[in-house]
């Protein structure tokens, strides 16, 4: 199909008829036990009535088609050391630049309108000579026909109607759908399960719109003190538009004799429907998993703050964005994937490191950070590739920074200081202060007596050799535990 002939298509719908051959109603190009699938009428109408005039199911559809650019679609490789990001694989260069005329913003954007007003989207696949993918090219799902196959491995092949005919396309259509519990060819929009809610939201708005334009409803009588003609009664109505509706509202109005006039219309508040509108405005939110608080209906405004907003936000990401994307990704992982050759180890996945709703606020991650540093379990380098900085030169930053107050005890140390090796401390040697661990208080020593000189127990006597050593060394002599640095040496560390 030339580019000149996809625009055609794209934009209006319609395509010479020698561009391809016609499948015919009856599947002469394609192998078929039956007639072709059409979808669910319903995509134009609610095309029109639903996405057209409502603003709310327009905002939840945008606010939806929107957020999903937001992550995009990357190539990703396993490795042994985790998933490594290929950034130059040919189905991330295609997704970016999915044909000559339309963004990979504008590609999910459209895709995204598409799934939710008929539960289906469509892609067509145009592969080059060597049968890898170079276009991609969305249809309008009310357009595209499914037609069953008797091959298993095919199941069936797609079909494009244009101008009352049908285009063979084959299997090169890569097709999004919502679940249907009826149908195992087209999905089900949510706007089939919210086109009540819908619809009694505009009668609502053309009611007020038809009283506030047409006056339908009188909103005064007139009483006059006697009866008055046919032709006198249409005189005074006329003067009494012509003074007093459309922009003359609000005027003064002056009755003379015993005229009176009787008000029968309803005020503003009436004219809200407040209950009829809040309980359509939170069935439609929920038919499209839309916080209503996202897309300014009077239901999520009146109880709206700034930390309400942030976490309706958070929630709209984890419930509603994130399911979808998935959804999306399993497709093109199951059919256009391995249209590139080897997928071994490759998987495609969308990207949501970058998206706003779910990243962390700057004051929380640094007092994350601040914690983590203190309490020891972060180097200094570590804490600050945490908060997107550079490391310290010269390896300053890999340093761990603990408190002088917490010592360190070996694993398997015993109860009475020996090592984990069983070798207790030697007779007469103390551990040092502090040894008994981080959150154990020292025991109380008992005050000593006054001793004779060469009469202590750890003191030889004049004229006697000191007692020599096992030939352990002095820290081992100590015990196993040992002080860890003291706040001279953090100050220090910090300074650097």
């Amino acid at each position: 199909m030339r580019l000149r002939d996809r625009l055609r298509v794209l934009f209006t719908g319609r395509l010479p008829g020698e561009t391809k051959q016609a499948a015919g109603a009856a599947g002469a190009a394609v192998a078929s036990p039956g007639v072709a699938r059409w979808p669910e009428p319903g995509f134009v109408s609610w095309a029109k009535e639903a996405y057209g005039k409502n603003e709310l199911v327009y905002a939840c559809i945008q606010e939806l088609a929107t957020s999903v650019p937001e992550a995009p679609l990357r190539v990703y490789r396993e490795t042994d050391t985790g998933w490594v990001e290929v950034p130059d694989h040919p189905l991330r260069q295609l997704i970016r630049r999915p044909n000559p005329v339309q963004s990979e913003y504008e590609l999910w954007e459209l895709t995204i309108v598409h799934l939710l007003l008929a539960g289906n989207a469509f892609w067509e696949i145009v592969r080059a000579r060597d049968g890898r993918p170079v276009e991609l090219w969305p249809l309008r799902p009310d357009l595209v026909r499914i037609i069953p196959v008797e091959d298993p491995r095919i199941h069936h092949t797609y079909a494009y109607q244009v101008d009352g005919k049908l285009y063979d396309l084959g299997t090169d259509v890569l097709h999004f759908k919502l679940p249907n519990p009826l149908d195992p060819y087209f999905g089900q929009p949510p706007l089939r399960a919210a086109v009540r809610a819908v619809a009694v939201d505009n009668e609502a708005t053309e009611y007020v719109k038809a009283l506030l334009q047409n006056d339908a409803l009188p909103l005064a009588f007139l009483k006059l003190p006697r009866q008055i003609d046919e032709d006198t009664r249409e005189r005074l109505e006329q003067r009494w538009r012509s003074r007093h509706a459309r922009e003359r509202r609000g005027g003064i109005g002056i009755l003379s004799g015993d005229a009176d006039i009787k008000v029968l219309g309803l005020n503003m508040r009436d004219l809200e429907f407040p209950d009829l509108r809040s309980i359509s405005e939170t069935r439609i939110c929920a038919a499209f998993g839309v916080p209503p608080i996202l897309v300014g209906a009077k239901v999520g405004m009146d109880r709206s703050t700034y930390a309400n907003y942030q976490e309706a936000r958070r929630s709209f990401w984890e419930e509603t964005v994130s399911p979808l994307l998935r959804r999306l990704q399993d497709r093109i992982n199951h059919k256009l994937l391995p249209m590139f050759g080897d997928v071994r180890g490759l998987e495609a996945r969308f990207d949501k490191s970058e998206v706003s709703a779910l990243q962390e606020s700057v004051d929380k991650l640094w007092e994350r950070v601040t914690r983590a540093v203190e309490a020891g379990w972060l180097l200094l380098d570590e804490a600050r590739a945490e908060a997107g900085k550079d490391a310290l030169p010269d390896g300053q930053g890999q340093v761990r920074l603990v408190r002088s107050g917490v010592t360190e005890v070996p694993v398997g140390a015993t109860e009475g200081g020996g090592t984990p090796g069983g070798t207790a401390p030697a007779a007469g040697s103390e551990a040092p202060a502090g040894a008994r661990g981080s959150g154990e208080p020292e025991e109380p020593q008992e005050p000593q007596e006054p001793q004779e000189p060469g009469g202590g127990p750890g003191e030889p006597a004049e004229g006697q050799p000191a007692p020599t050593t096992t030939g352990e060394p002095e820290a081992r002599q100590r015990g196993p535990t040992r002080l860890l640095k003291a706040r001279e040496e953090i100050a220090q560390a910090r300074q650097r």
